[in-house]
């Protein structure tokens, strides 16, 4: 029997996520991009030149720095890791809660919405904040108003009150 050479792989159920990491340009590793010296059995992520660990590693606008503001973040503030959690009604697109833990007080707040929505989370929080992080790297950060608050589609931002 001999073994198939179709490489053409159906993305169905599961298969996606069980795709290679390319850890390095295509370009500059050859075909399996660092995760193998051969070619993988299933295709890299099509845009595998730029999605590589190596490229976002070195731009800090990519989702492999967010990921390591966050987890920095949340290794050095103790309300993240252990402290209550409480969800906040913020309406239909928005999923907000507040960490605290020892006197310090988070908010979270994610805009599901494929358009900007204006946070309104009532009065149980402070007029004021201050931004730690947001998923839009042209997010200024520093002092928020709370009350003219708006999160861009797909948004997520972490603040302290």
């Amino acid at each position: 029997m001999r073994a198939s050479t179709n490489r053409s792989v159906p993305f169905c159920g599961r298969t996606r996520p069980k795709t290679p990491i390319p850890w390095r340009p295509p370009s500059a590793a050859g075909p399996g991009a660092g995760f193998t010296t051969g070619e993988p059995w299933l295709p890299l992520v099509g845009d595998a030149e730029n999605l590589n660990a190596e490229t976002q590693a070195g731009d800090p606008r990519s989702t492999l720095a967010l990921t390591r503001r966050l987890a920095a973040l949340r290794g050095a503030t103790p309300a993240l890791q252990t402290g209550e959690q409480v969800v906040l009604d913020g309406g239909d697109d928005l999923l907000a809660w507040v960490r605290e833990q020892d006197g310090d007080r988070l908010l979270a707040v994610v805009n599901f919405a494929a358009a900007p929505v204006p946070v309104d989370l009532g009065d149980g929080v402070p007029a004021a904040a201050t931004l730690l992080l947001s998923t839009d790297p042209d997010r200024g950060d520093g002092a928020v108003d709370l009350g003219g608050l708006v999160l861009a589609a797909g948004e997520g931002v972490l603040l302290r009150l």
